[in-house]
């Protein structure tokens, strides 16, 4: 009896120290603001993509490079022949051959071959690009939802609060002290609490789904790190935005290329009316069988020529034509990058100016949270003369909560803008790149 007494006190201490670890072992460590970076970028779509068009427009520019070497090829063209021996497709009949051509001199293949070097390095841009989205994204909603982290605390203390205060309200009802009205403003104020609690719990939500298919890490480890995150860059109202802007911005960075291409395509369609030289080779191994031993009085199964393929163009008027059409793309992109220019100054120069209008609107956020603060204190101290209710603090309490949560969505918006703004403003990767030191 002793030894199944004992037996069973062990259990339920084994038991109860399980139960104990459990939650701390089910609790996720949070995640640096860094790390989701790194992930976001080794994981993302988007990256993937840019890579790959990357890669597409180098192999494009070795293909044209490709004209000014050797292309040798290799075949074999059997046959049978009757009478005086034909060819088979321009060429003789042969067990073995080898042809090999190669351009020489070809001042149109030139400028297509730079023309498809500064695609190749128009790629380049675009790919830092599509990485300052990856890290704008992954920023954005990584700091986001730690201001919803903020926002859910201060919700769930005004939620409570908020029970109280119709909890007072229905007794002082009861009592006589209250009307229905009364009630029912209260009622409706705790009911609007818990509608944002719920608006922030789907918008937390959505967020945590968004930074796990960025990264690839599970929804349910994705948990923010305050003390990670950066602080967010002051922006000077003094600054010209707007040539910072266009001088930093991908998007005229990528139409200036699209008009160095075009000019040297349109260069290159202008160019197909010079001379041009080819090197060019061929070997054939012919036989007996087709009959060229009867028909020609020198026979000789091994046969190879080699030389140039000279060509003047003199009269081609399609040509000329896809010139003008070549003409016509590059004052296209001209027009098109003029146009970038003043959508990129525009923009920066706006956002620029409504980071003035949120700093004032989160200064009065702040304010008007302080002064809250202060009249929950006050009422607190009139309390203990008898000159306020419970009810009163209650609600000044729920007047406080809710100025905190305006002062948190007030810091986010002031937040997404200043990142806005430096990455239009080139300046994203630093900041981003400092969360790490």
């Amino acid at each position: 009896m002793e030894f199944r007494e004992g037996s069973g006190r062990l259990v339920r201490l084994m038991m109860c120290a399980l139960i104990a670890c459990t939650p701390l072992a089910a609790q996720t460590a949070p995640v640096p603001f860094q790390r989701v970076l790194e992930l976001a970028l080794q994981h993302s779509g988007t990256m993937t993509i840019a890579q790959a068009d990357q890669t597409k427009a180098h192999d494009a520019y070795l293909e044209t490079r490709a004209g000014f070497l050797p292309q040798v090829i290799f075949g074999s063209g059997l046959g049978y022949s009757y009478g005086v021996p034909l060819s088979i497709e321009g060429s003789a009949p042969s067990v073995f051959n080898i042809n090999s051509q190669q351009f020489l001199l070809n001042f149109a293949q030139h400028s297509l071959l730079k023309a498809s070097k500064t695609d190749w390095n128009a790629t380049r841009i675009s790919l830092e690009d599509r990485k300052n989205d990856v890290i704008l994204r992954t920023a954005l909603a990584y700091i986001e939802l730690d201001n919803l982290a903020a926002r859910m605390k201060s919700l769930e203390e005004e939620s409570q609060v908020a029970r109280k205060a119709v909890y007072i309200s229905n007794a002082r009802k009861t009592e006589g002290l209250d009307s229905d009205l009364d009630l029912k403003k209260t009622q409706l104020a705790a009911a609007r609490v818990e509608m944002r609690i719920a608006n922030a719990q789907g918008r937390a939500d959505v967020l945590r789904e968004r930074l796990s298919k960025l990264t690839g890490l599970p929804v349910a480890a994705i948990e923010t790190a305050s003390d990670s995150i950066p602080k967010t860059p002051e922006v000077s109202q003094d600054a010209d935005a707007a040539s910072v802007a266009v001088h930093s911005s991908s998007d005229v960075k990528l139409a200036d290329e699209k008009i160095r291409s075009a000019q040297l395509r349109a260069d290159a369609e202008k160019k197909q009316m010079l001379p041009s030289i080819d090197l060019a080779g061929q070997y054939a191994m012919l036989t007996t069988f087709n009959n060229y031993d009867q028909y020609y009085r020198k026979f000789s199964r091994n046969n190879y020529s080699i030389g140039l393929n000279i060509r003047f163009p003199f009269l081609d008027f399609a040509q000329r034509a896809r010139a003008d059409a070549a003409r016509a793309d590059v004052v296209k992109a001209k027009a098109e990058a003029q146009q970038v220019r003043g959508k990129v100054s525009e923009a920066a120069v706006e956002l620029q100016r409504s980071l003035r209008q949120l700093q004032a609107a989160e200064e009065v956020a702040r304010l008007d949270y302080e002064v809250a603060k202060g009249t929950v204190a006050a009422i607190h101290a009139k309390i203990q003369s008898g000159d306020a209710t419970l009810k009163d603090e209650e609600q000044a309490r729920m007047d406080a909560s809710d100025k905190q949560a305006t002062y948190l969505e007030a810091a986010f918006a002031l937040a997404k803008a200043k990142l806005e703004f430096i990455r239009q403003t080139g300046d994203l990767q630093a900041w981003a790149l400092a969360a790490g030191r």
